[in-house]
């Protein structure tokens, strides 16, 4: 009758143990080291469920045809204003701001007399 043991010298208990736990402590290591290069610390689990959650729900988000959509008009209304126009228009915008700001200022000092 043959045993299924593999055979590795003569090894005793005691180094065997030590193999084992060797092998054991690499194998954490390993899945440790590779859970912190995907970001996600294993001392933590509920901040890793927080961090699966909040990637599932972006994920469905990314798959809806209304965030596309509105991520196209992020990508198009950033690209004109990146341009000389948008420079233009920004410009004419912190203008109207401005005095609008000065209007409603030089309304109050006369509505209390001082101008």
């Amino acid at each position: 009758m043959t045993e299924n043991r593999i055979h590795l010298g003569n090894l005793g208990p005691g180094d065997v143990a030590l193999l084992k736990q060797v092998a054991e402590e690499a194998a954490d290591k390993a899945v440790h080291r590779t859970f912190m290069a995907m970001g996600m610390d294993l001392d933590d689990p509920i901040g890793s469920q927080r961090d699966f959650a909040i990637l599932r729900r972006l994920s469905e988000s990314v798959q809806d045809p209304e965030y596309s959509a509105d991520m196209a008009w992020v990508r198009k209304t950033r690209t004109f204003l990146s341009g000389i126009f948008g420079k233009a228009f920004l410009t004419a915008i912190g203008l109207a701001v401005v005095s609008a700001a000065h209007l409603l200022w030089t309304g109050a000092l006369s509505l209390l007399g001082k101008h």
